[in-house]
C-alpha cells in the first residue's frame, strides 16, 4: 500500500474562539447556527484509511507501519478490518478513499471486579473507559 495518497495530519481541536482566526463576519455567522456538541475523549487520535489496495492506521500526524509501536493498534485492526471493510462497501462510490477518523482510548480500568489485562498500555490515564484498547468514533 505504498503508493496510498499523501496522507493529510488531523489537526488539534482548539480549545478557544479566538485561536480559530474568524473575520467579524464569519463570527457573527457563527453565533448564528446551531451547534451538535459530543464528549470529547480523553485518548489518542486515530484513524482508519480504506482504499481499494486495503486499510492502513494513522496517527494524528503520519501513517503508522505495520510494526510501529502505538498502543498495539495491530491487534484493534485485527478486531475491526470487517466492520471496517462494510463501512468503506456502503461509501465507496464515488469516492476512491474512505478515512475513519477517531479516537483510541482505554487500556486500563482500575476497578477491582475488573481483571487488567498486562499487556496493553494506558492510552491516557485519569479518564477509565476500558481495560482494553478501543476506538471511538462518534455519529450524529
Amino acid at each position: 500500500m505504498n503508493n496510498m495518497k499523501k496522507f493529510v495530519p488531523y489537526e488539534k481541536m482548539p480549545d478557544e474562539v479566538k485561536k480559530w482566526k474568524l473575520q467579524a463576519s464569519e463570527y457573527r455567522l457563527f453565533k448564528k447556527v446551531d451547534w451538535i456538541v459530543t464528549e470529547k475523549v480523553h485518548g489518542a487520535n486515530f484513524c482508519f484509511i480504506v482504499d481499494k489496495q486495503g486499510i492502513q492506521c494513522a496517527k494524528r500526524k503520519e501513517i503508522l507501519q505495520p510494526e510501529d509501536d502505538f498502543f498495539g493498534f495491530q491487534i484493534l485492526l485485527e478486531k475491526l478490518a470487517d466492520q471496517i471493510k462494510q463501512i468503506e462497501s456502503l461509501v465507496k462510490q464515488p469516492f476512491e478513499r474512505l478515512s475513519i477518523y477517531g479516537e483510541l482510548c482505554g487500556g486500563e480500568y482500575p476497578h477491582p471486579d475488573v481483571q487488567a489485562d498486562p499487556n496493553v498500555q494506558a492510552v491516557q490515564t485519569g479518564i477509565y473507559y476500558s481495560p482494553t484498547i478501543e476506538f471511538y468514533a462518534g455519529t450524529f
